[in-house]
């Protein structure tokens, strides 16, 4: 038999890396913040198609993103890393145990 290794370890790990992307994400929508405060006081001139409204969508984007990866990692990581079902060679042997008759 193959000893997996321990879910909750994993989880707690993957909850980490959660949080870090969402901590990256934080960082990306303030970026975003300074170019749209850039383009509105005529620091900055973007290329053809880019807009204050565009910086602005992006900066919500990345700062509900972030909010939700740091917020919801636990949830997330029990998706991807469910509990292990029980196992079901012990439920057996004790249903078959001597207190049920046999038929």
């Amino acid at each position: 038999m193959v000893n997996s290794p321990d879910r909750q370890r994993i989880r707690e790990w993957f909850i980490l890396g959660c949080r870090l992307i969402g901590i990256l994400q934080l960082l990306r929508a303030a970026e975003y913040v300074m170019t749209a405060f850039d383009i509105s006081i005529g620091y900055y001139r973007p290329a053809a198609g880019s807009t204050f409204g565009g910086a602005m969508l992006h900066t919500f984007g990345h700062f509900f993103l972030a909010l939700w990866l740091m917020g919801g990692a636990p949830k997330i990581a029990a998706f991807f890393y469910p509990d292990k079902p029980p196992d079901t060679k012990q439920s057996d042997e004790h249903a078959s145990g001597s207190d049920t008759p046999a038929i």
